[in-house]
């Protein structure tokens, strides 16, 4: 997988029985919609900021469905959001959700993603237009295998910047995750157009067009994060896998050699090119 790219409160998690009918004195919801229906509703009645509703249209959810990751997690935001109490002052609002941003990275970094989700998801509360957690709080989601949830977070990210290239890059890394090739190729293209020098998308959609048999278009793109960053190691140890792929053996060696230069404790290379040594 490629790198991703960044730019206490806790909640109890546990499924809820069916009680919950008796408790709201309504039928379940799922009576009358189809889970993907259901999950759309509440999401929408959090946007309209009707927490009390999404949260029991999430408790009915997780009634049927005790294991959904959306329903988890969206009833942990409702918690949140009936719980918390934030500063009425703006200035101090946003200063509380850098803070809580902050942490949230620290968290993400030592490995600590729900601690990471849920210091991402108050500063989101506090400062919805915050790009950069709702980025983040992608990468939380996508390391935890939600790729869907981390995609609807990047694409978030970029509604409020459209121009947010990391936001993109991450949406390339997602999608390859995924299997959408095709949807990763064009997030990585646009993360280039953005910002030309970003090594790492070119490097990235190189692996997905070597992944689809494009050889040629792949060693291009390595070539491309190359020209900006010479001392790059990977982009040297794929295009020795492209070229391994056509056959040219001696050219892949000289690749290969060239990661090790940059890189002398770099395992991979010493494989792949003890393969292409035997070929």
């Amino acid at each position: 997988m490629a790198n991703a790219r960044i730019r206490s409160i806790e909640f109890e998690n546990k499924a809820f029985s069916d009680s919950n009918e008796a408790e709201q004195g309504q039928p379940n919801i799922l009576n009358t919609l189809k889970l993907a229906q259901a999950l759309k509703l509440a999401k929408k009645k959090l946007k309209e900021g009707s927490s009390e509703e999404a949260r029991r249209i999430y408790k009915d959810i997780l009634a049927r469905f005790p294991k959904n990751k959306k329903a988890t997690e969206g009833i942990k935001y409702t918690k949140f959001k009936l719980n918390f109490k934030p500063s009425s002052n703006s200035l101090e609002r946003e200063k509380e959700a850098k803070r809580s941003y902050n942490k949230g990275n620290v968290k993400y970094r030592a490995g600590d993603l729900d601690g990471a989700k849920q210091a991402f998801m108050k500063a989101i509360h506090l400062k919805f237009d915050f790009a950069e957690a709702h980025n983040s709080m992608g990468l939380s989601l996508q390391c935890q295998g939600d790729l869907e949830g981390a995609i609807e977070s990047y694409k978030t990210a970029i509604k409020i910047i459209p121009h947010y290239g990391d936001a993109f890059y991450n949406i390339g890394n997602a999608m390859k995750d995924k299997g959408d090739q095709n949807g990763a190729i064009k997030s990585y293209k646009r993360a280039i157009n953005i910002n030309p020098h970003d090594v790492e998308a070119y490097n990235s959609m190189g692996d997905v067009l070597q992944h689809q048999g494009k050889l040629e278009e792949a060693l291009k793109a390595y070539k491309s994060a190359l020209s900006i960053k010479p001392d790059y190691a990977d982009p040297y140890n794929n295009m020795g896998n492209a070229l391994k792929e056509q056959g040219k053996l001696e050219e892949a060696i000289v690749a290969y050699n060239k990661a090790i230069a940059i890189k002398p404790h770099y395992a991979e290379v010493y494989n792949n090119m003890g393969n292409a040594l035997k070929d």
